[in-house]
């Protein structure tokens, strides 16, 4: 079960169809070289979790094209789904190669540009792992700028519980920072519907008598790790 991401202040949801809300910019992601490594190094293991499923089982693929203002028909998203169960296992939004013009096409002349591999292909990828019972336990996600992708512009790792008819999950980033996290569903015949993002989550630890406290937050939440270190490396 995959969702719509949400871009937050200092952080992001992925819970579905993947389309990154900055649509056209032209800056560099910044931060230290071990950043820039780590997130692109968590591409690469996504990438893999994604082969490896596309072994494990008989997919079938579901297209579609789409794009920016600035960039239109900018990339081919399929979606890959397990053809026995119809599960959704992953989607990757492809780069399509746009036909070069004017200035570009002339300098194209005087140069060659290697091919790129499938890996530098990718400008959205999201994978969704699920447990014997079919529940997804943990999807992750990751998605580049349309331009100067020298790393990721966003990555999420979101952990699920499940509690009776409660549906609860955490999301952090592949440096393991708390950005999100929500619950919903019904406890005792009463519906519920939690959501805190990462400033809120940063006041809710410290207080005595907030929203962690509640019954209603503790029947969605506890037991469901606070950390992501052991997911950092996706599997």
């Amino acid at each position: 079960m995959m969702r719509a991401r949400i871009i937050l202040v200092s952080g992001a949801i992925f819970l579905g169809g993947l389309l990154p809300v900055l649509a056209d910019t032209s800056f560099q992601i910044g931060g230290s070289d071990s950043h820039v490594v780590r997130w692109n190094r968590f591409v690469d293991v996504l990438y893999d979790l994604h082969n490896t499923a596309q072994v494990k089982y008989e997919i079938r693929q579901v297209s579609r094209i789409g794009g920016y203002p600035r960039h239109p028909e900018f990339y081919e998203e399929i979606s890959y789904y397990d053809k026995k169960s119809g599960k959704l296992l992953s989607v990757i939004q492809w780069e399509r190669e746009a036909e070069k013009g004017g200035l570009d096409k002339v300098l194209s002349m005087f140069k060659e540009e290697e091919p790129k591999m499938p890996r530098d292909r990718i400008h959205s990828i999201s994978v969704n792992v699920y447990d014997d019972q079919g529940h997804v336990v943990r999807d992750y996600s990751a998605t580049y700028l349309p331009t100067h992708r020298n790393a990721p512009s966003q990555t999420l790792i979101f952990l699920h519980q499940y509690n009776g008819d409660l549906h609860a999950f955490r999301g952090f980033d592949a440096t393991g920072n708390r950005l999100f996290e929500q619950c919903e569903g019904n406890l005792d015949g009463k519906e519920v519907e939690l959501s805190l993002d990462d400033v809120e989550i940063a006041y809710a630890i410290d207080e005595k008598n907030g929203v962690m406290q509640t019954r209603h937050y503790r029947a969605c939440f506890d037991g469901l790790t606070t950390t992501a270190a052991a997911y950092l490396t996706p599997h």
